[in-house]
């Protein structure tokens, strides 16, 4: 089961742990999607305004990733 919602309005910070909120769209579908569905709202509705966007891209989906890697595992066909 997978979230499928999130972005900056479904979650919050705490001691450096990240509670998501919100969980009306939960499904079951591939794990990829969790990860679509937040670079798509983090890429297309930055929470501020940065100058190059390019390395706002590449400094989120760096963290992003990272985070990620740490609870789930990835997999090449």
């Amino acid at each position: 089961m997978t979230h499928t919602d999130f972005h900056q309005s479904n979650f919050f910070l705490h001691n450096g742990d990240i509670y998501l909120l919100d969980f009306d769209d939960c499904g079951y579908t591939y794990f990829v999607n969790d990860i679509g569905m937040t670079l798509y709202y983090a890429l297309s509705y930055p929470f501020k305004e940065f100058e190059n966007k390019t390395v706002y891209y590449k400094l989120f989906f760096r963290h992003f990733m990272k985070g990620y890697l740490k609870e789930n595992t990835m997999c090449q066909i």
